[in-house]
């Protein structure tokens, strides 16, 4: 087994270059070592990932244009997180790193990244964009340039500032029932916090491995951000109605659609049978029956859902920028062409699942991001184009009401996430 150091820069750099998911390779080559070192690992990692802009920013004062090989940046990149940002000792980063290019085969470059790292140690002092402008918080707060000035543009200079440096960490949990749930996360020994939105939800310090207790397998609590809950508790399921969950992946939501019926019909769909299969697994940790699972491109029509459902909830894919605190490899492959395509497909599965709803029926459309391309202007484009639906307010069981019928979450509450609910006259 490689040292935790080599584990975590293979997941760092394979992330990078191959554009892997660092979660799915973490759990696959991180499970054999001991908490330590898989605490560090991931500290490692996800560190290096949200500080990567300014990391670059400052290697650039010390390499300017040399032609390094992936691994060795990355192996400098590492460095520097753990110097600048997590504030290691200095030499012992440093004697790491040489270690490191042995152990990916360049033995013949420890001597560049020793004169890099010790050269950068002395000279720390970097100078930065003296304008405190998009551009400075851009490298300070690691967000590209492009993303900073969609958010001045959509919500302004001081809140783009804001959203761009908040780093909250923590996972949210719900318990299928409140009674002695704050008492069992004290008797774990788990740092937390209530929720103020949603009753019997709670945000956990971190994970604490809540996958491996026996309440999590048995279905006792639920692993589900504050944001896709309020999409839910705006849905309001009740009893003995038929409901859609149109892009049911992981199935969080259907889990909790479920608990709020109690009975009835609910259709989770998909449109892999990888991603089904999670939500038939998540499903059925509870052992709720009355699940049907469908494998369906919802951007294409289904004869068969014509005005079918009481409700229909579309949790439709996205940019995925609320959620950059808990994923920072998100905006690795991002750009604003991107999202303004994303749209589009968001648009035309809203406008078919329209169809799908019953009159007096409830559409409740969110997304995990921060902007208005993907957000409010859908729903404007939706509105202009079915007159027979009307934003509709609800209340969140926190005892937040939303008047408007739109709800954006930022980052500096939880995470960033938007909710908007529909009636169909």
């Amino acid at each position: 087994m490689t040292s935790p150091r080599k584990c975590a820069l293979d997941i760092f750099h394979e992330t990078l270059q191959k554009g892997s998911y660092p979660n799915l390779l973490y759990k696959e080559r991180a499970a054999a070592y001991e908490e330590r070192d898989r605490k560090l690992i991931t500290l490692l990692i996800s560190d290096s990932l949200s500080n990567l802009i300014h990391i670059d920013y400052i290697l650039s004062k010390f390499i300017g244009g040399k032609k390094v090989k992936p691994i060795i940046r990355n192996i400098l990149r590492m460095a520097v997180d753990q110097i600048k940002f997590l504030e290691f000792p200095h030499h012992a980063v440093i004697n790491e790193s040489v270690e490191l290019c042995g152990l990916v085969g360049k033995p013949m470059l420890k001597g560049f990244v020793n004169g890099v790292l010790r050269n950068y140690v002395r000279n720390m002092e970097i100078s930065y964009p003296k304008e405190k402008n998009l551009e400075y918080f851009s490298i300070i707060n690691s967000k590209p340039m492009w993303l900073m000035e969609l958010w001045n543009k959509d919500y302004g200079f001081e809140n783009a500032v804001k959203y761009s440096k908040i780093r909250k960490s923590g996972t949210a949990i719900r318990f299928k029932h409140g009674e002695n749930s704050e008492k069992w996360l004290k008797d774990k020994g788990y740092q937390f916090k209530k929720s103020e939105l949603i009753n019997g939800a709670y945000i956990l310090e971190s994970s604490y491995d809540i996958h491996n207790t026996s309440e999590y397998k048995k279905g006792f609590l639920s692993i589900q951000g504050i944001g896709s809950m309020a999409a839910c508790e705006a849905l309001d399921p009740r009893n003995g109605e038929t409901v859609l969950d149109a892009c049911s992946a992981p199935g969080g939501k259907t889990v909790f659609i479920c608990e709020k019926m109690k009975k009835g019909k609910v259709i989770a769909c998909d449109v892999f049978n990888g991603r089904i299969n999670l939500v038939r697994q998540n499903v059925s940790r509870f052992g709720f029956s009355f699940v049907e699972y469908v494998i369906h491109d919802m951007s294409v029509k289904k004869e068969s859902f014509i005005n079918r459902f009481d409700k229909v909830l579309v949790d439709a894919p996205c940019s995925g920028l609320g959620e950059l605190n808990s994923k920072p490899d998100i905006m690795l492959n991002k750009s604003i062409d991107g999202i303004y395509e994303l749209s589009k497909l968001q648009y035309k599965i809203l406008d078919r699942c329209a169809e799908y709803v019953k009159s007096g029926g409830i559409l409740v459309y969110s997304t995990c991001t921060i902007n208005k391309i993907e957000n409010d202007n859908v729903i404007k484009k939706f509105l202009e184009k079915h007159e027979d639906f009307k934003l509709d307010s609800f209340k969140l069981t926190g005892g937040q009401a939303v008047e408007s019928g739109m709800l954006q979450m930022t980052p500096d509450e939880y995470e960033g996430f938007f909710v908007a609910r529909l009636k169909k006259q």
